[in-house]
């Protein structure tokens, strides 16, 4: 009597839920295994990046608001001058 061992190919999907499972536990392992000072540490680098990152973009709007009311006002000179000299 023999006995035959069938070996079967994983789907895509199973391979995806696998691929998926493994990297939440890993994850999580590293993410719990953390004290609360790596965590701490951690976040508060986030945070300072995060920080410094809104902190380009609020300047870059401000400074785009601040050409564009230079540029109004060299505009309206400009006319004004040209009106004067029209006059």
């Amino acid at each position: 009597m023999s006995t035959k061992t069938v070996l079967l190919e994983p789907s895509a999907t199973q391979a995806a839920v696998a691929k998926g499972t493994t990297l939440a536990g890993s994850g999580s392992a590293v993410f719990f295994g953390l004290h609360a000072n790596e965590f701490a540490a951690i976040t508060g680098a986030l945070i300072a990046i995060l920080g410094f990152a809104y902190n380009i973009w609020v300047q870059e709007r401000r400074l785009r608001i601040e050409r564009k009311a230079a540029e109004e006002a060299a505009r309206r000179a400009a006319e004004a001058a040209v009106e004067e000299a029209t006059q």
